[in-house]
């Protein structure tokens, strides 16, 4: 797994196409890439910097989480909050416990 340097959840202007001007409701820069697993919207993880602070979006807002690497990679997934009710997680496009998550990743 490559080291992250970006972590951020935006807001697309578009359904379909996440746009570099679109806006961010939260994102966190690594000056040392982060080999951290998890991150958790809203907590700034250790060696990690605010750099837009946590901005809860509307109620049926469509999201994008995105997670760029020090290799140049970027990662992601877009959801509403819809998709994440009752500890529901989002993986490989579908919604799922937190039980079936750890089923469906394990390697």
């Amino acid at each position: 797994m490559q080291a992250v340097t970006r972590v951020e959840v935006i807001s697309p202007d578009a359904d379909t196409v996440v746009g570099e001007n679109d806006p961010r409701l939260w994102r966190i820069d690594f000056e040392s890439p982060s080999t951290a697993r998890t991150y958790v919207v809203g907590q700034v993880p250790s060696g990690g910097k605010e750099v837009v602070e946590w901005r809860d979006p509307g109620p049926d807002q469509r999201l994008f989480a995105q997670i760029i690497t020090d290799g140049g990679m970027t990662f992601g997934a877009g959801f509403g909050l819809d998709d994440l009710a009752d500890g529901r997680v989002r993986y490989h496009l579908k919604n799922m416990t937190h039980e079936e998550f750890l089923e469906e990743s394990k390697c």
